[in-house]
């Protein structure tokens, strides 16, 4: 409800990143968001997904969404069989067995049609819940595009002769925000990025 919800507060939106950083959780919400997500990206909005800190899980289902998918470097990266509990009557533990391998048939179908790949190339990795580099989830399709870091490059600039105020206020005003304004210009003219910290 929640990603549903901020999808629908950017109408205008031509394309979306999505920034996921999750441990998992239920199996189900993962294909309700994954199928969420994809019906986006297949509606002609690309959606590239960012993995960071750690993609884990159900998590990795809802990462396949996007037609871009990226991992930002040291991303935690693990996938594993589905596991739960439950007590009751034999028959009752018997039928949450059956319940729970038809999920684990669910989870390696799915990634074996994602990623193109055999059930014994990625039934061992889930088996054994398996953490991947991303050098490995790129080398199984995981991850489609390598992290590129953009480079910031920040600027101010300060002008009183177009702030709005400027005719409101008295010289010895306007002189303060002068001797204010002059060392931070120069502090942020730079030619090359730095990081500067004002107070």
């Amino acid at each position: 409800i929640d990603i549903v919800s901020q999808v629908k507060q950017q109408p205008e939106a031509t394309s979306f990143d999505v920034i996921i950083n999750s441990e998992g959780g239920m199996v189900d919400v993962g294909f309700d968001i994954y199928n969420y997500i994809k019906s986006i990206n297949d509606s002609g909005k690309p959606v590239t997904m960012i993995g960071t800190e750690m993609v884990a899980s159900a998590a990795t289902v809802i990462f396949m969404a996007g037609s871009v998918r990226i991992l930002k470097p040291n991303t935690m990266f693990m996938i594993h069989l589905p596991w739960g509990s439950t007590i009751g009557t034999s028959q009752e533990i018997q039928d949450y067995a059956d319940m729970l391998a038809e999920c684990e048939k669910k989870i390696v179908d799915f990634y074996k049609k994602a990623l193109n790949i055999e059930e014994s190339a990625i039934f061992p990795l889930l088996k054994n819940e398996t953490w991947l580099t991303e050098q490995q989830a790129s080398g199984l399709g995981f991850v489609t595009k390598t992290y590129e870091p953009v480079m910031a490059k920040a600027k101010a600039y300060f002008n009183l002769k177009t702030d709005k105020m400027e005719g409101n206020l008295k010289p010895e005003d306007k002189k303060f925000f002068e001797d204010l304004f002059a060392p931070l210009a120069k502090l942020f003219k730079v030619k090359e990025p730095q990081a500067k910290m004002v107070k």
